[in-house]
C-alpha cells in the first residue's frame, strides 16, 4: 500500500521538485521529515521538470542544456545520495519522467524520440534500484497522444523491475489500458471545500476506474492541502474503494 503526500499549503510546497537546486535546503528537509513523521512510505519525485511549480527545474544535463550530449554526473551522484537518504528514511521513490508545463520536454517527446528514449533508459538503469514505482508523465493526455505515451511507457517498462504507471487529467485513465502500464495514477480534481475532492466522489471514481481497467489504481491527486482532514478522508475513501495507494494525504 502506497501512503504519501506531495502537496502542502495550497500547492505552494511539493515533494515533486525536491531535486531542484531552486528549492531551499530547509524546505527539502521539511518535506522529508514531514512525510516520515506522518507515516508515509514513499515519495513522489520528478526526474525531469522544466516549468511545473513555477519553474523549479529538475534536469540531469550539464548546465541545464536539455537533451544535450553531456549529462551532469556530479548532479546525478548527488541524486544518488538523496535517493539513498529517502530509502533509509523508509520513503521509497515514485519517479516521474515528464512534468506538464514543460515545453522543452513536450517538444522532445514529439521531435527528439531517440534523445528522450536514451535519457529514460539511462535514468531507469541507474535509479531503478531505489524505486517503488515509475510514472511516465503528469497529465499526459493534455500534451501527448496515446501512441506517444505508450511508446515511452514501453521503453521504460523494458528497462525496470518496478511497475510503471501513467497519470492523466481528471476522470481519465484510458492511456493506462496499454500493456506497458501496470497501474493508473488517478486525478480527481480539487473540490470547493478546502480545495479537496469529496470523499464520496473519490470513492466513486476509484471504483469506476478499477472496474474499467482491471488494473491497480493509485489515488494520486485530490487536494491542494494534503495534510488536511478533508484530504485524509479522501485518501481513506480511495483505499476503502480498492486503490492500492494514495499520494495526496492519508
Amino acid at each position: 500500500m502506497i501512503l504519501t503526500n506531495f502537496l502542502w499549503n495550497n500547492a505552494h510546497v511539493t515533494s515533486h521538485t525536491l531535486l531542484s537546486p531552486k528549492v531551499p535546503y530547509a524546505q527539502k528537509e521539511w518535506v522529508l521529515h514531514t512525510l516520515k513523521n506522518a507515516g508515509a512510505n514513499s515519495i513522489n519525485l520528478y526526474l525531469l521538470n522544466q516549468g511545473d511549480y513555477g519553474g523549479e527545474i529538475v534536469c540531469p544535463y550539464r548546465n541545464d542544456k536539455w537533451f544535450a550530449p553531456e549529462l551532469d554526473m556530479k548532479r546525478l551522484a548527488q541524486w544518488d545520495d538523496v535517493f539513498r537518504c529517502c530509502v533509509a528514511m523508509g520513503l521509497h521513490p515514485i519517479f516521474w519522467l515528464a512534468a506538464d508545463d514543460s515545453p522543452v520536454i513536450r517538444d522532445a517527446w514529439k521531435n527528439k524520440r531517440q534523445d528522450v528514449a536514451n535519457i529514460y533508459m539511462y535514468l531507469a538503469h541507474r535509479f531503478d534500484q531505489y524505486a517503488l514505482a515509475w510514472c511516465i508523465g503528469l497529465e499526459c493526455n493534455e500534451w501527448a497522444n496515446r501512441e506517444l505515451t505508450e511508446f515511452y511507457g514501453t521503453i521504460l517498462a523494458a528497462c525496470v523491475k518496478h511497475p510503471v504507471g501513467v497519470h492523466q487529467t481528471t476522470g481519465r485513465w484510458d492511456y493506462a489500458k496499454a500493456p506497458c502500464f501496470y497501474f493508473a495514477m488517478l486525478q480527481y480534481g480539487f473540490g470547493s471545500k478546502n480545495h479537496t475532492a469529496k470523499a464520496s466522489d473519490v470513492a466513486s471514481m476509484t471504483r469506476k476506474a478499477i472496474k474499467e481497467l482491471g488494473k491497480p489504481v493509485v489515488a494520486c491527486e485530490y487536494s491542494r492541502y494534503g495534510d488536511s482532514k478533508e484530504a485524509k478522508a479522501a485518501g481513506q475513501a480511495a483505499i476503502e474503494a480498492g486503490a492500492v495507494g494514495v499520494c495526496n494525504g492519508f
